[in-house]
C-alpha cells in the first residue's frame, strides 16, 4: 500500500512538472513556426495523456490496495468516543496520571497487579469482598470458573504505551477527533472506514460500559451493527453456544440514539456467536480448507498454549 501510494504521488508530480514544461516550450516555439508549434502541441498533449494515466492507475491501485484486504470489522467491547467512558474517569486526571507515571519511572512499565485492582476496585462488591466473605470468613472453597483463573494471569503495562493511552483517550477523548492523534505521521480519522462494522458491547461491562462502547456508532461512515450481549467485558464476549448462557439484544432498525435502539431491542436467548456467524460470513471471502500446523515453512514448536505459561515472573 505504502507503494502504490508513493508512485501515485511522483506519477502526480512528474505530470504536472511536464505539463508545465510543455506549455511553456510550446508558448515559446510559436513565434518560430507553426509546424514546431504543432509538434510540442501534439507531444504535450500525448505526455500530458500518459502521465494522467499513470496518476490514474496508481490512484486506483493504492484504492485497491487499501480496501481489497479488509471487507468487514468487529470490534468487541471496543470504546472509540471516550467522552463517557464509565468509572475508569474516576481514576484519570492530570495528577492521578503525573501519580501513576512517577510509579512506573523504574520498570519502565505498570505491574500487572495494579490493573487488576483497579479493574476489581469498580466492582468491589463481586470481585473483592464476595471473596473475602465467602473464601476467607466462610472458609468455603472457590467455585472453579475457567474465565476468572484465566482473568487472574494479569497483563503489564509499558510505561509509554499507558501514559498515551490514559492521556490521548481518556483524558483528552483525541481517538474522536479527526486528526487528533497521529500515528507514524499519518492523522487517524475514524470517519473515513466505510467498511461494515460489527460492535459487541456487554450490558454489565464496568471497563467498557455500552453506552460509551455505542458512540462509536456515530465515528463510522459505514454500516454498523450494534449488539449488546449479557453479563460483564469477559463473559459477555467468551460466551460459547454450547454453554446455552446468557442471551443478547438486536435492534435491526440500527437507530442512532442509544435510548431508541434499547427501546426497540428484541431480546435472544444464548450466545450471540450465531448471529456474528451469520454476519462475518456476509462481508467474507469463501471458505477455506483448515491450516494444518507444519505443513508451512514454519516448524510446529510445541503444543499450545506453550511452556511460556509455566514460566515464573521474575520478580
Amino acid at each position: 500500500m505504502a507503494a502504490c501510494f508513493f508512485f501515485t504521488t511522483a506519477f502526480f508530480f512528474a505530470a504536472v512538472f511536464f505539463t508545465i514544461a510543455f506549455f511553456f516550450a510550446a508558448t515559446f516555439f510559436f513565434t518560430v513556426t507553426f509546424l514546431a508549434t504543432a509538434f510540442f502541441v501534439s507531444t504535450f498533449f500525448l505526455v500530458t495523456f500518459f502521465f494522467t494515466a499513470f496518476f490514474a492507475a496508481g490512484f486506483f491501485a493504492a484504492t485497491f490496495f487499501t480496501t481489497a484486504f479488509f471487507f468487514a470489522a468487529t470490534f468487541f467491547a471496543a470504546q472509540a468516543d471516550f467522552s463517557e467512558a464509565g468509572d475508569l474517569k474516576v481514576f484519570v486526571d492530570e495528577k492521578q496520571l503525573e501519580n501513576l507515571d512517577s510509579m512506573m519511572e523504574d520498570k519502565g512499565y505498570l505491574d500487572g497487579q495494579a490493573m487488576f485492582t483497579t479493574f476489581n476496585m469498580l466492582r468491589a462488591n463481586d470481585l473483592i469482598w464476595s471473596f473475602y466473605v465467602n473464601n476467607y470468613l466462610l472458609g468455603r472453597d472457590p467455585v472453579p470458573f475457567d474465565l476468572l483463573h484465566w482473568n487472574a494471569d494479569a497483563t503489564r503495562m509499558p510505561r509509554q504505551t499507558h501514559m498515551y493511552y490514559l492521556r490521548e483517550m481518556y483524558l483528552h477523548n483525541n481517538l474522536a477527533k479527526p486528526g487528533g492523534i497521529e500515528l507514524n505521521g499519518t492523522p487517524i480519522d475514524l470517519r473515513k472506514i466505510t467498511i461494515p462494522i460489527y460492535l459487541q458491547a456487554s450490558k454489565e461491562d464496568h471497563i467498557a460500559p455500552y453506552p460509551s462502547v455505542f458512540k462509536a456508532r456515530g465515528l463510522y461512515s459505514g454500516p454498523v451493527r450494534f449488539m449488546l450481549a449479557g453479563s460483564g467485558h469477559i463473559a459477555g464476549v467468551i460466551n460459547p453456544p454450547a454453554k446455552r448462557k446468557y442471551q443478547y439484544w438486536l435492534n435491526d432498525d440500527q437507530p442512532t440514539d442509544l435510548d431508541a435502539w434499547l427501546a426497540g431491542a428484541e431480546e435472544h436467548p444464548g450466545s450471540w456467536w450465531p448471529d456474528w456467524d451469520q454476519w462475518l460470513s456476509q462481508h467474507s471471502g469463501p471458505m477455506v480448507p483448515a491450516r494444518v500446523p507444519g505443513d508451512g515453512q514454519l516448524p510446529v514448536i510445541e503444543d499450545a498454549p506453550g511452556t511460556y505459561v509455566k514460566a515464573p515472573s521474575d520478580d
